[in-house]
């Protein structure tokens, strides 16, 4: 069963659930389902189809789950990009990726301008500006509009084990490369960490690392995909980090040692402020004893 079609059902059982807080921003699983249709016919309308591949140039937000999800009913394929990559290279980037298609806030995507007339190969018509207007570039706004409602717009047959999102590596065997990830991985990822962590859809499942990385899009997703609920933090401190796990009661997340070594200096006297937490776990670094021990002697949690 493909992505969309899972999380499609998930809204048919709880449409007015909250499926995602973001700062001051929330949607229940009926609204993101309309949103994410209104923004897949709109992208179908500027040529984004099965196979499709988008470099998505956004920060954290509702806009980029949004984008994940309606790629995912397309078939089409997003490469997320880091948003402060110059324009040399983000146009390896793009060219390693064979992107045809561009996604980003108005911001930054005006600052790679002048790059885009000479070396990146994408026509302005297939670059999608989120917050703003741009000339010749379609706006995600007017997509949104022009097409909220439209929920005749019917999910096709998606190949679950077809290309949905590139990752760049660092490159540092030689120039940066590409990992695969399915529709099927990130399903089989999120039922296995499910399964690990005894999550159900009754968990608030916090991302506080960048969403071009694939731990924040698994985070985002992983909650999508349960019917429970996703928070995501624009950026994180510890002081940031601590108010959306005692705002929104968070009972589960995955964050980077060095967030964990952070926030275990800001614990003092805040620890009843991780009442809710059920799971902390730590990913990509190697965790140290002395903070790991700290974290356990403070968390009342796994």
């Amino acid at each position: 069963m493909s992505l969309i079609r899972i999380v499609t059902g998930n809204a048919k059982r709880h449409p007015d659930k909250t499926a995602i807080y973001f700062a001051d921003q929330s949607l229940t699983y009926s609204q993101l389902i309309d949103q994410v249709s209104a923004i897949a016919i709109g992208m179908q309308k500027i040529g984004v189809g099965p196979g499709s591949h988008l470099t998505v140039l956004l920060n954290n937000s509702v806009e980029f789950a949004v984008v994940m999800l309606a790629a995912a009913k397309l078939g089409a394929t997003i490469v997320p990009m880091a948003t402060s990559l110059n324009s040399d290279a983000l146009d390896v980037g793009i060219k390693a990726t064979d992107c045809e298609f561009l996604i980003g806030w108005h911001a930054i995507v005006a600052g790679h301008l002048e790059a885009m007339q000479t070396q990146f190969p994408i026509a302005r018509d297939h670059i999608l500006v989120v917050g703003g207007e741009l000339p010749g570039c379609p706006s995600y706004t007017k997509l949104l509009t022009d097409n909220s409602g439209q929920n005749s717009f019917e999910l096709a047959d998606i190949n679950e084990d077809a290309d949905f999102i590139l990752t760049m590596t660092s490159g540092s065997t030689s120039a940066p490369k590409p990992i695969v990830f399915t529709q099927a991985t990130k399903i089989n990822r999120s039922y296995a960490a499910r399964d690990m962590y005894e999550l159900t859809e009754d968990d608030i499942i916090l991302a506080a690392t960048p969403m071009y990385h694939s731990l924040a899009q698994r985070l985002v997703l992983l909650p999508l995909l349960l019917g429970a609920t996703s928070v995501i933090m624009a950026g994180f401190s510890p002081k940031a980090w601590l108010g959306a796990v005692e705002k929104y009661a968070v009972t589960f997340s995955i964050a980077v040692s060095s967030q964990l070594e952070m926030i275990v200096e800001n614990l003092k006297g805040n620890e009843t402020r991780l009442s809710s937490l059920k799971t902390i776990v730590s990913s990509s670094a190697l965790l140290k004893i002395d903070i790991k021990s700290k974290l356990i002697e403070a968390m009342n949690c796994d």
